[in-house]
């Protein structure tokens, strides 16, 4: 069980804990809507902003694009999954994928926080790992990064940066779960199971892994529908390549950018938990402001909530990585 801590009263430790845990291997970043809001300032969004929209401004542009009657189902406008839903039913979802693209396929320039995060591979790359390392004698750890977004922002970092990497999106074509597999060198391969692929062992460069696909190839989940059949694969993580499985469940989980009114993470959680049952590694949520519901929830689900803008965090980790980057991670 988590060991509760104040973090807040004492983010010394909670920086040196994930600062050492990255540079051995044993952090997994989740990026979630707000990541895209990190260095944005009060900046309103509209479609032609320079940045993403968070959760709620994606709601708003869906219901003022497709609109709703609002007095007939006034909770539409925190849900993004149910006014999905709606747009999907009256206008079909063929309309509503062609909204969403424009919002997510534009040229948008990473954040500081996606920035930063395209600095871990060389850092990672770097750092001392211990011989008697498991998990990294049966299989290659990589920087794995995982997003429940629909963007390429992290990528474009990882471009930005000079970076290979691997892209691993979520697909499903007749019901039947998949992800796609897109190698530095730009070949795609579809990947039905998982438990026989092996194409991610020939190197360490970083993935970022879409857990629910995205819009550039109209296959995402977003609607109740899609989330419901989501839950409802059994083998999903079968799909999901064997490497990717062992680094999800034997790894810290560092939740930046998300709130629990969205289905997309708690979607997740319930596929990742429930595989994560029997270990045992601290995972941590940054987050600003945080509402009684949402502490009882993180607290079950065992995760310590850092308050914190996610602007001064990842000033943060910089500035520990730059004063405490060499540490010794064998002993």
């Amino acid at each position: 069980m988590m060991t509760e801590q104040a973090f807040d009263r004492d983010p010394d430790t909670h920086l040196r804990a994930v600062g050492t845990s990255i540079l051995a291997g044993r952090v997994v970043p989740f990026l979630g809507a707000g990541a895209n809001l990190c260095g944005a300032g009060k900046e309103v969004w509209d479609i032609d902003s320079p940045r993403l929209p968070n959760s709620l401004e994606l709601i708003e542009h869906i219901a003022t694009t497709l609109p709703y009657p609002p007095d007939k189902i006034p909770d539409l406008k925190t849900n993004l999954a149910r006014v999905s839903q709606y747009a999907d039913l009256i206008y079909g979802r063929g309309r509503l994928d062609v909204e969403l693209r424009p919002v997510f396929s534009g040229e948008i320039s990473p954040t500081p926080l996606h920035t930063f995060l395209a600095t871990l591979p060389n850092r990672y790359r770097q750092a001392r790992r211990p011989k008697t390392d498991r998990l990294a004698h049966e299989f290659k750890k990589h920087l794995l990064i995982v997003t429940t977004n629909y963007d390429d922002v992290m990528a474009t970092a990882f471009r930005e940066a000079g970076e290979d990497f691997h892209e691993i999106t979520y697909r499903s074509k007749d019901n039947v779960p998949a992800f796609e597999h897109k190698a530095p060198n730009g070949v795609s391969t579809t990947i039905r199971n998982g438990t026989t692929y092996d194409r991610l062992d020939d190197d360490d460069h970083p993935i970022i892994l879409k857990v629910h696909g995205s819009v550039e190839g109209d296959n995402f989940v977003i609607t109740e529908d899609d989330y419901i059949k989501y839950l409802a694969h059994g083998d999903i993580a079968q799909a999901l390549p064997r490497s990717l499985n062992a680094q999800l469940n034997q790894s810290h989980f560092l939740f930046l950018g998300y709130g629990l009114h969205d289905w997309n993470l708690r979607a997740f959680l319930y596929r990742i938990r429930r595989d994560q049952r029997d270990q045992n590694f601290a995972s941590w949520a940054v987050m600003n402001k945080s509402s009684e519901f949402e502490e009882l929830y993180w607290k079950k689900k065992e995760v310590a909530i850092l308050r914190m803008e996610l602007d001064e965090y990842v000033l943060q980790l910089e500035a520990f990585f730059s004063g405490e980057s060499q540490i010794n991670l064998t002993k």
